[in-house]
This record gives C-alpha cells, structure tokens and sequence, in this order.
C-alpha cells in the first residue's frame, strides 16, 4: 500500500481544518437535527440546506479560534505540539461564540427553537455545546496528522 500524501496538493493547515470540519459539522448538524422543533416537519431538501449552511457557520467559527490561537503564539501550527493552555484558548474562544449564536439565534432573532428532547444547561442546548467541543479536538487530531504526513506545507511549532 503506498502513502498518497505526495499526491496530495500542498495547502495551508487552516485548510484542512476547515475542510474537515466542515463534513464532520455537516453530519452532526444532520444528526441533531430531531431535536431541534424548527427542523420537524421540514422538508428533507430544506432541512438539508439549513444543515450545510450551519455547518458553513461552525467552519467561521472555527476559523475564529483557529486565528486567535496562532495569534495569541504567533504560529500557525500551534496545533502540531497541542499545549493544554493552547487547546484550552481554542475550545474556550469556539464556546464563547457558540453559545453567543445560540442564544441570539433563539431568544432574540427566532431562528430556530429546540425541542422537548433538546438537553439544555443554562437555556442552551448540550448537543452544539458538545459539537463545538468534540468536532474540534476531533480535527486537531486528524490535521495534525495530516500535517504529518506531508500533505500541508512544512510548519514549526514554538
């Protein structure tokens, strides 16, 4: 079996990070989908199109705690030596913005609502609580790797 990472384009780590938590948002956005009220009922071409549109916006996300990471430790392969304080920052950063959308997507602008099945802590449902925590440590493993094996551009970590 050969390693196809040389057939692989050379690309930025945010890339990958982006790419890759964009299909693994995309599934957890369809998969929660029954617990939210505003999904039932829906039709599955529409309910899909909100799910990828959302997923967009968990990639924007991100991409936010992404930057502010590699900007807080001026590298943008913090990632590749994953420090807890680092981690920490990224995951905190992520959290802060998801409960912002959540909580103004809901209570103020009526974007969608959660259903009866919906776990809530602090008026905000546990599972894009939890996405923002396991899709995200999820990808800094799999871009790290993927960092390893060559098929992003050569990067140092501080």
């Amino acid at each position: 079996m050969t390693d196809h990472a040389a057939d692989l384009p050379k690309t930025q780590p945010w890339v990958a990070l982006a790419l890759g938590t964009f299909v693994l948002n995309w599934i957890w956005e369809m998969l929660q989908a029954p617990l939210y009220a505003s999904m039932r009922g829906m039709a599955p071409g529409k309910a899909t199109w909100l799910c990828t549109v959302a997923s967009g916006g968990d990639v924007v996300i991100m991409l936010v705690a992404y930057s502010a990471v590699a900007l807080l430790v001026g590298s943008r392969a913090w990632f590749v030596h994953p420090r807890p304080g680092r981690v920490a920052v990224y995951l905190a950063v992520g959290l802060l913005i998801t409960v912002a959308a959540e909580m103004l997507s809901i209570h103020r602008w009526g974007r969608w609502s959660y259903g009866p099945s919906m776990p809530l802590l602090l008026g905000v449902g546990v599972s894009p609580l939890a996405q923002w925590v396991v899709v995200p440590l999820v990808m800094l493993g799999v871009a790290k790797r993927y960092l390893r094996r060559g098929a992003v551009k050569p990067l140092t970590a501080p």
